[in-house]
């Protein structure tokens, strides 16, 4: 997922304000502290992450993190609420952008989200904990690659209208998954698919074989 500032298009996004701010002016500080939360996170994992380890990250004392945000929980939530809303919200426009034909537009999805869960694979895995720990089946993270994977399923059905929606459904999941695993753990695949996934060619090769498949 996409730092709080990232996005594919190389553009600086805004802080959204968060739910206890006090007055716009403290701005800068939530915003500093919001991106020292989801740099530790991916540092040192969502459960190991600290109120000192996160105050000393943006250089402010923790009194400071109480005072905008109560406490980690919320910190924490807002900062993974924000990377979601940048990475999810960089796909959708690639999905939507009408200028280039479906199929480059899929890959596009594909490309960005295996770069995003391999640049910040502690932040993907943050996102999963609730679902392998505690078996949580509605997330944020599920809520918004259901969104995803119903957008791409509508899009394939209309060039596609001799497959049913289930199948197109069933591979569009496939693309996804195929994507956000090797993204997490790329040496897995470097002996048994002969591909460096930690290179951008072998990345390319990867996603490109893949839509290959998928639209023959």
């Amino acid at each position: 997922m996409l730092q709080p500032c990232d996005s594919i298009s190389g553009v600086k996004r805004p802080l959204s304000r968060p739910r206890h701010a006090k007055q716009s002016g403290d701005r800068p500080t939530q915003k500093r502290i919001v991106e020292a939360a989801i740099s530790c996170i991916e540092r040192e994992g969502v459960q190991a992450v600290t109120i000192r380890s996160i105050a000393r990250e943006a250089g402010v004392n923790s009194a400071a993190i109480s005072y905008y945000f109560r406490s980690k929980e919320t910190l924490v939530a807002e900062a993974l609420a924000m990377t979601l809303e940048n990475a999810f919200g960089d796909w959708e426009v690639l999905l939507r952008r009408r200028s280039t034909d479906l199929r480059e537009r899929v890959r596009s999805v594909l490309v960005e989200l295996f770069e995003g869960s391999l640049r910040f694979p502690g932040i993907v895995k943050a996102h999963l904990y609730d679902t392998f720990a505690h078996g949580a089946s509605r997330t944020p993270l599920i809520r918004r690659l259901a969104r995803l994977l119903t957008s791409l399923t509508r899009e394939m059905s209309v060039l596609f209208p001799e497959r049913s929606v289930l199948q197109i459904g069933n591979e569009v999941v496939q693309m996804v998954s195929a994507v956000l695993l090797p993204g997490i753990m790329p040496q897995l695949f470097r002996k048994t698919a002969g591909l460096d996934l930690t290179r951008p060619e072998g990345r390319a090769a990867y996603v490109d074989s893949m839509v290959e498949l998928f639209f023959l």
